[in-house]
């Protein structure tokens, strides 16, 4: 047996074919991803919930809402549609992995078992003039003028974390319920 994982990545088909983020132009060419991905036996999707990734995801594909002070909504029409579009051209997913861990979001003085392979990946961020130790930095819609915003939300150790996130995952446990996903999902991050 060979299993195939392959990213899809929306924003390089943005940038590679001049078609701007979620346009008309753009879903055809994430189709055709999706349909040359079904091609090679792939069956796995990676959502990005958080913005400014490792693997180029300029935006959250959720974005975030802002209610009032640490209370959101959330707008999961780009992400429905990018579900959409992996199910019609790429075939039923056998696993839909939430991005929501970026190497910017690594601090100093971590804890666990590799302890010294953070402390050396920290400095080579440091030596780089990396970002490090900063929360996830979500897309958040409808500012001014109808356009996107990537903020920094709090570290997920920070108390307050749990309260902006728990909501969220719940939306999307019953979104993925309602596909008849709900076995297939999976917290991921790669790095």
């Amino acid at each position: 047996r060979t299993g195939v994982e392959i990213i899809e990545s929306p924003d390089t088909l943005a940038m590679e074919y001049s078609a701007p983020l979620w346009s008309d132009r753009h879903w055809e060419l994430v189709a055709e991803s999706f349909r040359l991905l079904r091609d090679s036996g792939n069956r796995i999707v990676y959502v990005p919930l958080i913005a400014e990734t490792n693997f180029g995801h300029e935006q959250s594909m959720v974005k975030w809402i802002k209610r009032a002070e640490n209370q959101y909504d959330y707008d999961f029409s780009v992400m429905e549609k990018y579900l959409d579009l992996a199910e019609k051209n790429m075939g039923r997913p056998k696993l839909v992995v939430f991005y929501a861990w970026e190497v910017y979001m690594l601090q100093q003085g971590g804890s666990g078992a590799n302890q010294q392979e953070q402390g050396e990946l920290i400095k080579e961020l440091k030596q780089a003039g990396a970002l490090q130790g900063k929360g996830p930095m979500v897309t958040l819609a409808g500012t001014a003028g109808g356009k996107t915003q990537n903020v920094e939300l709090p570290r997920y150790t920070d108390p307050v974390s749990a309260k902006l996130w728990k909501p969220l995952f719940d939306q999307l446990r019953q979104r993925m319920a309602k596909r008849g996903l709900e076995k297939a999902i999976a917290l991921g991050m790669i790095t």
